[in-house]
C-alpha cells in the first residue's frame, strides 16, 4: 500500500519511474509513445511515455483497475 494524491478530474492517470522502481512494479511497453508537454506548450524534458503500468486503486472498500 501506497499514499497517493489522486485527481479525480484527470483524464489518466501517471507514475514517475522513480515510484515505479521504489515499488518494484513491472512496466509494459506502450505500441506507441506519447508526447508530453507543459503547460506553456512546450515540449517535456522527459520527452514522451513509453511504458505503461496495470495498477489496482482501492479507495475505502471500492476498487478499480487503472
Amino acid at each position: 500500500d501506497v499514499d497517493a494524491l489522486v485527481d479525480s478530474g484527470a483524464k489518466n492517470s501517471y507514475m514517475h519511474t522513480d515510484f515505479i522502481k521504489a515499488n518494484k512494479l513491472q512496466p509494459s511497453v506502450l505500441a506507441y509513445h506519447i508526447s508530453i508537454y507543459n503547460a506553456d506548450g512546450s515540449l517535456n524534458a522527459a520527452r514522451s511515455i513509453t511504458h505503461f503500468v496495470n495498477s489496482i486503486l482501492r479507495v475505502r472498500g471500492h476498487t478499480e483497475t487503472i
